[in-house]
């Protein structure tokens, strides 16, 4: 006995039968996934507008007090200060002799602050003779 012959609908019915509920399923697939692309997009675009407001940065001088003993371990560097740069507040890493050796050791930014570094020369105090 076929598979046609078992049925209690005839062949055509069958087909269409198949066809209906494969469509059913694709629109409900289809549906689905707008919905969760919906909802992903509404999520990214919520994560995206909280992560790019500025996060408060500490004061400078507390930045400062925190690295200047670090940073003056460093061979060559001779002080630390606060300065700016086109109107923003900078930290400024004194050196006696700036060199590329040293650059590359030094950071670029400290606690969202960037760095600048300042050749200065040797620092004596001036009773130091």
């Amino acid at each position: 006995m076929t598979r046609e012959a078992r049925s209690t609908r005839p062949p055509s019915s069958l087909a269409a039968g198949r066809v209906a509920a494969a469509r059913v399923l694709a629109a409900a697939l289809v549906v689905g996934a707008c919905a969760l692309a919906a909802g992903c997009r509404a999520a990214g675009t919520r994560n995206r507008v909280e992560s790019s407001a500025p996060m408060p940065r500490p004061p400078i001088a507390e930045g400062l007090a925190r690295h200047t003993p670090e940073l003056t371990r460093s061979p060559g560097v001779v002080g630390t200060g606060e300065g700016r740069r086109d109107g923003a507040p900078v930290v400024l890493v004194l050196v006696e002799r700036s060199s590329p050796e040293l650059e590359a050791r030094l950071p670029r930014a400290l606690e969202a602050y960037a760095v600048e570094i300042r050749e200065t020369g040797r620092v004596r105090a001036i009773g130091d003779r």
